[in-house]
């Protein structure tokens, strides 16, 4: 990656669902930088940590150390890496940064919020 792309990263997206993780590396504008993927679920991370797992992908990533994180997915249900209770439908899109669980770790690490309909 450039020099000039590194500069354009303004944070890292990460889905990290049951049996996999994924994580893109992101401009401002939604533009995709880069992108880790591994089979490092939460399964898997439950037992063997999630903070390793993070770091490991945030380096091949190769973005900007002081990038925030979001996280969405399993990480974020009750025998994941830190619990992020839904938000009930209808809400506000806004209500998802409201609603992001900060992660005791290295970095600015959220975990957003899923949404349930009853």
């Amino acid at each position: 990656m450039s020099s000039i792309e590194m500069s354009k990263a303004a944070f890292v997206a990460v889905d990290w669902g049951t049996s996999s993780f994924r994580a893109w590396l992101m401009a401002a504008d939604g533009t995709e930088l880069a992108e880790s993927r591994g089979p490092e679920g939460m399964l898997q991370c439950a037992t063997s940590g999630f903070a390793p797992v993070l770091r490991d992908h945030l380096r091949k990533l190769g973005g900007p150390a002081d990038l925030p994180v979001l996280i969405c997915g399993m990480a974020g249900a009750r025998q994941g890496w830190v619990e992020a209770p839904y938000l009930h439908t209808p809400t506000r899109l806004d209500a998802l940064h409201a609603g992001a669980i900060c992660v005791e770790t290295e970095g600015d690490v959220r975990i957003l919020p899923g949404l349930a309909q009853a």
